[in-house]
C-alpha cells in the first residue's frame, strides 16, 4: 500500500499502525493532537500503543469542493479519490470518496450503518450532535447526486453494498423514515389517547352504562 488515510484515531482503527511501513499515512493534525493531548486516553485513544517510528503525515484540505463538501483534499494525480472531513463521530474525523461511474464512500465512523445514516441517528460518541448532523446531511446531499455507496466501517451489510456496487437509493430510504417516523408519532398519539380514554381495544378504562 503506497497511502493509508486515517479516518480518526480510536484504537479500532488505529490499532494496525504497525502493519503499515512504507506507506504514507495520513491524519489530520487535529485528530492527532486530540489524540496524544491531556485527557487523550480519557476520549478513547491508546497513543502509547502505537509504533514508536510512525510519523504521520498531515491532511491539508483545499478549497475544492466535492458537493456539498467545500473542502478535499485529493489522493491522486487524476483527483478521482479524494479525502473530505467528516467531522461529528471525532470533532476531525475524515472519510475517503473513491469517485467513478458509482462513487464509494469509505465513511470510518460517520455513523454505525446507513439505516442510522438515513434516519439521522447520531451515535452516543459525538460531542457535538448538531456537527454530526451536518455531516449526515453531506453524505445523502452528495447520494442525491451521483450513485454512491456507503461503506461504514461497522456495518455488516458494507460488505455485500460493495460487491454488489449497492449505491443509497436516498428517495426511497429518506421516504421509508420518514413513514417510520411518522408511525412512531402516530403510535405515540394512539397511546396517549388510551392512556386519557381508556384502552378501548380489550374495554379496559371505558365506562360501565
Amino acid at each position: 500500500m503506497r497511502q493509508v488515510v486515517i479516518t480518526h484515531l480510536h484504537t479500532d482503527h488505529a490499532g494496525g499502525l504497525s502493519h503499515v511501513t512504507g506507506s504514507r499515512v495520513w491524519v489530520t493534525r487535529g485528530e492527532f493532537d486530540r489524540a496524544t493531548g491531556f485527557g487523550g486516553r480519557v476520549l478513547g485513544y491508546l497513543p502509547h500503543r502505537w509504533p514508536k517510528w510512525w510519523r504521520p503525515e498531515f491532511i491539508q484540505f483545499e478549497r475544492r469542493a466535492l458537493g456539498p463538501f467545500d473542502q478535499s483534499m485529493s489522493l491522486t494525480k487524476r483527483g478521482d479519490v479524494l479525502i473530505v472531513p467528516t467531522p461529528g463521530h471525532t470533532p476531525h474525523h475524515v472519510s475517503v470518496v473513491v469517485q467513478g461511474d458509482v462513487s464509494f464512500f469509505l465513511a470510518g465512523d460517520t455513523s454505525y450503518n446507513q439505516t442510522l445514516l438515513l434516519a439521522g441517528k447520531v451515535d452516543g460518541v459525538s460531542p457535538d450532535p448538531r456537527v454530526t448532523e451536518r455531516t449526515h446531511e453531506r453524505i445523502v446531499g452528495l447520494a442525491a447526486e451521483r450513485p454512491l455507496v456507503y461503506l461504514p466501517s461497522h456495518d455488516p451489510d458494507s460488505k455485500r453494498r460493495l460487491i454488489e456496487r449497492a449505491a443509497i437509493d436516498v428517495r426511497s430510504q429518506l421516504r421509508a423514515s420518514s413513514t417510520s417516523r411518522r408511525s412512531a408519532r402516530e403510535a405515540r398519539a394512539l397511546r396517549t389517547s388510551c392512556g386519557d380514554h381508556g384502552d378501548v381495544a380489550s374495554g379496559r378504562g371505558v365506562p360501565r352504562r
